[in-house]
């Protein structure tokens, strides 16, 4: 039977973690997407067509980030929400 890694598990390996410590710091002005979009196929995250895992690494990236192996760019905020709508 074979066993796949989650994609956590692909981004804590050693290799993975320098691979993201490495592009952090050669890439300051770049955001998260284009990370995951690097890993993805830096690592080959994808589904069964092919095409990049792109939520899943954003998920993993931030969770690996909260348990202390990077930190991440801000998120940045496509739109925002008017709180006075309807006032």
């Amino acid at each position: 039977m074979k066993t796949t890694e989650t994609i956590q598990e692909q981004l804590s390996s050693p290799k993975a973690v320098s691979k993201v410590k490495h592009w952090l710091l050669k890439n300051k002005s770049k955001g998260r997407s284009a990370l995951a979009r690097f890993l993805c196929g830096a690592l080959n995250i994808t589904d069964r067509l092919g095409k990049p895992r792109l939520a899943g690494v954003h998920k993993a990236l931030r969770v690996l980030e909260s348990r202390g192996l990077w930190k991440l760019p801000k998120a940045k905020v496509r739109f925002e929400i008017d709180s006075n709508h309807g006032d």
